[in-house]
């Protein structure tokens, strides 16, 4: 296994969670003229005011410099804040299809809430604390999150180490998938920690990782595996054992749920491939960018209807980091999407629900990162535009 030059804090960032996806805001209405003026005293009918026209296929959300989630509007411009507290903000979901919000809180360095709230900033309801890593939220409202350690519910119950699923009607909690413990000091267990359901809302994509204790090392991305907990059933499999590779460092669903995209976020080598498709019913592996190309990073893929949208890049040959937009169609057609690669480092990235356009990180001075959003296009239609600058965390698209 050959780990590429890159930060593993990106890794991580990548692994926690799945783009939640907005729809695209409907085109602005066109002013209405004034009416023709009679030879009369009455004042001439006054004229409709253009609406502002939108940067932005939908809102967007984001951890913000003061570690709270604030909106910012189509506009591109105007943001307000969705949830403000005391402690920091590390990771939210949106739900697929509501306006309701999961995310964690830490303080401490490692004590960690998970919360859940409307979009509009009412209803919040603490549900855990503890050691909590990863959540997700199901098409019902309920929020699932996995449970390291020391975790108790609202109510000071003490909830085991696994996957716990906590209704939208308050509830108590229920235990999806137990962890497991750990052997002997050299055998260890495994913790589970859920990304996103996938597009029917049947199944719970795990990320599967080394358990060696409370008191024991975590691991590395590769020692990390993928799972899947079926809702019908109640029942969990393996997918990918722990450090088994290819190794699925980006997992992202198919578009038809019967498969998983797998990038290796630049941070990956040989023998896993920059990207490659996981079949479920079957377990069968499909290279879509092979070893040893010349692009050998692969980072944010996401499938549409007209194929699997994915930023590349080359690692020998990053004199001036740059990254290319392709697009892999069905019949393995590549595309590129614009007419040159985007210079510059990148930290995350964000694909608009119709393929128009995307969110891209890249990093500034220190902490900070600039939020850009660039329209795609072979012939360079559209100009890009800065949003945000600063210690910005995650983005994801809002709900309509």
């Amino acid at each position: 296994m050959t780990i590429l030059r890159s930060a593993m804090a990106l890794v991580i960032t990548l692994t926690l969670a799945l783009v939640a996806c907005g729809q695209p805001s409907s085109p602005s209405a066109p002013a209405t003229p004034a009416a023709s003026a009679e030879p009369t005293t009455a004042p001439a009918a006054p004229t409709d005011t253009p609406e502002a026209v939108g940067v932005l296929p939908a809102a967007l959300l984001f951890i913000s410099d003061e570690n709270d989630i604030a909106r910012l509007e189509v506009d591109g411009t105007t943001s307000v804040t969705v949830a403000d507290e005391q402690a920091l903000i590390i990771d939210f979901v949106v739900a697929p299809t509501s306006d309701v919000l999961a995310y964690l809180t830490i303080a401490d360095g490692i004590d960690t809430t998970l919360i859940r709230m409307s979009a509009d900033g009412s209803g919040r309801t603490e549900l855990a604390r503890g050691v909590i890593r990863g959540v997700s939220i199901a098409d019902d409202g309920s929020v699932q999150a996995g449970m390291l350690f020391d975790t108790t519910d609202a109510t000071g119950g003490a909830l085991r180490p696994g996957v716990w699923s906590f209704p939208a009607d308050g509830s108590d909690p229920m235990l999806l998938v137990a962890a497991s413990d750990p052997l002997s000091d050299t055998t260890p267990g495994t913790h589970y920690q859920p990304l996103a359901w996938s597009p029917d809302a049947s199944q719970l994509l795990l990320r599967s990782t080394m358990n060696m204790g409370a008191d024991g090392p975590s691991g590395d991305i590769g020692a990390t595996g993928l799972a899947l907990y079926d809702a019908g059933s109640g029942q969990t499999r393996d997918l990918l054992p722990l450090g088994v590779e290819p190794l699925c460092v980006v997992p992202v669903w198919g578009r038809d749920g019967t498969s998983v995209l797998c990038a290796n976020g630049a941070a990956i080598g040989p023998p896993t491939p920059p990207l490659w498709r996981l079949e479920l019913a079957r377990g069968e592996q499909q290279t879509l960018i092979p070893t040893g190309e010349s692009v050998d990073q692969a980072l944010s893929p996401r499938e549409l209807a007209d194929g699997i949208y994915v930023l590349v890049a080359e690692s020998a040959a990053e004199i001036v980091p740059q990254f290319m937009p392709q697009r892999l169609a069905p019949d393995s057609t590549v595309t590129a999407l614009l007419p040159r690669p985007i210079e510059g480092s990148y930290d995350g990235a964000l694909w608009a629900p119709d393929g128009s356009g995307m969110i891209i990180g890249q990093p500034a001075s220190g902490a900070n990162r600039t939020i850009i959003w660039q329209p795609l296009g072979i012939n360079g239609e559209g100009e890009s535009v800065e949003l945000l600058s600063g210690s910005i965390g995650k983005f994801a698209w809002a709900n309509p």
